[in-house]
Formats: structure tokens, C-alpha cells, sequence
């Protein structure tokens, strides 16, 4: 429960998620979801049907992870790695990032997009 990001700050109607570097930043980086309406009130879990839309990010990232999965890359990781690193620090996966670094440092486990 260290990292868990708080349903209480998750976005209500309609509202932008908190940037992820924000939520790093905060050590509230792990969302979690649960199929289970009862659960939230109970546990502290965010009911997923509650969160869910078809927006273009989503539809680019279910395209995205399809390519992937026909491909010889990562699959839904890799997706999220790189989605992550373009987030965090502007290199092409988030094992490229270098901590502490401003954006656009990239080790040579990636380069800069």
C-alpha cells in the first residue's frame, strides 16, 4: 500500500489523470482496479467500470499493443514502457530514462525520440 495512488485523488467526471511523473513524484504510483463495485467502499478500490472510456489513447494503445503482440516486440510491456518513457523522460522506453536527469537524458539502453 506504500505506492498505491488513492481513489479519493483519481479523477471524477470527466477530469485529466495526474501526470505520472507527478504521481512518481509522490511515490502514489500504482493504480489499482478491481471488478468488484463493492470493493471501493469497503477496500479502497477503484471500481474499474468507473474509469473506463474509448478515447484515442486508449484505442491507440489497445492498436499499439496488438502491433506489438504480432510483432517480435514486448507486447502489452513493452507498450507500457515505452508509453512511460515518452511520459517520464522523452526516450523511447523507460529504461532509457536516467534518474535525476532533465528530460531528453537517455542511457544507451535507448535514445531520445
Amino acid at each position: 500500500m506504500k505506492y498505491w495512488f488513492p481513489v479519493s485523488k483519481m479523477p471524477q467526471n470527466g477530469q485529466d489523470w495526474r501526470l505520472v511523473k507527478d504521481m512518481v513524484a509522490s511515490n502514489q504510483r500504482l493504480i489499482v482496479f478491481t471488478s468488484k463495485k463493492s470493493k471501493r467502499e469497503s477496500e479502497g478500490v477503484a471500481y474499474q467500470w468507473n474509469y473506463m472510456a474509448t478515447d484515442g489513447l486508449t484505442l491507440l494503445l489497445s492498436n499499439f499493443t496488438k502491433y506489438e503482440t504480432r510483432s517480435n516486440g514486448g507486447g502489452a510491456f513493452q507498450a507500457v514502457d515505452t508509453l512511460n518513457g515518452k511520459l517520464l523522460c522523452g526516450c523511447s522506453d523507460v529504461h532509457a530514462c536516467v534518474h535525476g536527469s532533465p528530460p531528453g537524458s537517455c542511457s544507451d539502453e535507448g535514445d531520445k525520440d
